[in-house]
């Protein structure tokens, strides 16, 4: 199976919860090829697994907290986040980039 990217999202804010297994899961699991965590309690995470594979194993880690696996579409993607952010993302995609991208704002193709 390929290699798929999936966002994640914990709501640890209403439960307390700690993200720190959840880290350490996403960290040394072998299944898990790579990893982004810009915004708390949210995940870009590249892997062979399903989604729900991904979250059957997450939710060993995140007790009572909501959980959100989606399948995410890192070439359509668009919004205010740090240039290591980015270039994570143009890493598993081939896109021009603008002088935006610099600053932290992405321009989606249509809009450059």
């Amino acid at each position: 199976m390929s290699e798929r990217t999936y966002l994640v999202a914990i709501d640890a804010w209403h439960t307390n919860h700690d993200v720190s297994p959840v880290k350490k899961f996403i960290r040394t699991s072998p299944d898990i090829t790579n990893w982004w965590n810009y915004i708390p309690y949210v995940f870009l995470i590249e892997t062979s697994w399903s989604a729900d594979e991904l979250s059957n194993a997450l939710k060993e880690h995140t007790k009572d907290a909501s959980l959100l696996v989606i399948e995410a579409k890192p070439q359509n993607s668009q919004g205010l986040l740090p240039e290591r952010a980015w270039t994570w993302i143009d890493q598993r995609v081939k896109r021009p980039t603008t002088g935006l991208a610099k600053a932290g704002v992405r321009q989606n193709s249509e809009q450059a």
